[in-house]
């Protein structure tokens, strides 16, 4: 890893991503380029595809204090799967995506894919696929709309309905300028298509790169 890498661009403190009952963390570089000295030199990781990495908290609590110990020591290292695809963009690991009481990962890579098109991808908690690519690693791939819309360049996770299923939200803030409003429950029975978008209505919308951030909370008090 080097500082071109952009080790630390997400950095965070996640729900239970194993089990233990005890919280995790996770970071993201996502210009992560493996050198001769990482553990990937030889594992096909394509150059500048991003990476993120579990720090698990089993493996944090055994490192001695002050140590100082690669990304991938922790836990399971995951790469993007295309050159300057950039995984790691964005990243969410707190919430329960599919019910079964543990956080899942939600990352977003903005450059892969087709001429942009970008995709976001959710790795379920529990039993933690080993280190690899994310298309071997994700349980679910919600890939962009468009060529060059950068899907995954922002995430977010609500509530649109009452069913306790929390539901994925994706920005694209490429060609298209929207953002991508998925139902948690229908994700998890395979469909990948959006229930809704929104998008700014106006002739310079292509200008505003509407979706680059995300931010959900509760701003009416219900």
């Amino acid at each position: 890893s080097s500082h071109a890498d952009q080790l630390g661009k997400e950095v965070r403190i996640c729900g239970d991503l194993t089990g233990d009952g005890r919280n995790d963390l996770m970071m993201t570089a996502p210009w992560f380029a493996p050198s001769e000295e990482t553990p990937f030199a030889n594992a096909g990781v394509p150059n500048l595809s991003g990476a993120i990495f579990v720090a698990s908290s089993e493996q944090l609590a055994a490192t001695p204090p002050g140590s100082r110990v690669s990304p991938w020591a922790f836990g399971p290292t995951w790469w993007g799967a295309d050159a300057g695809g950039g995984l790691g963009h964005a990243l969410l690991c707190r919430d329960d995506l599919n019910g079964d009481g543990l956080a899942d990962i939600f990352v977003g890579a903005p450059w892969t894919g087709d001429l942009d098109r970008g995709a976001a991808y959710i790795i379920f908690g529990g039993d933690l696929p080993a280190s690899g690519s994310i298309e071997t690693a994700a349980n679910i791939t919600l890939p962009g709309t468009f060529e060059l819309n950068w899907a995954g360049m922002s995430l977010g996770v609500w509530s649109i309905d009452d069913d306790d299923i929390p539901d994925p939200i994706v920005g694209q803030p490429g060609v298209d300028n929207n953002v991508l409003l998925y139902n948690g429950a229908e994700v998890l029975g395979g469909s990948v298509t959006p229930v809704a978008s929104l998008h700014p209505d106006s002739d310079m919308a292509e200008l505003f790169h509407f979706g680059r951030w995300l931010a959900t909370g509760d701003v009416n008090g219900d």
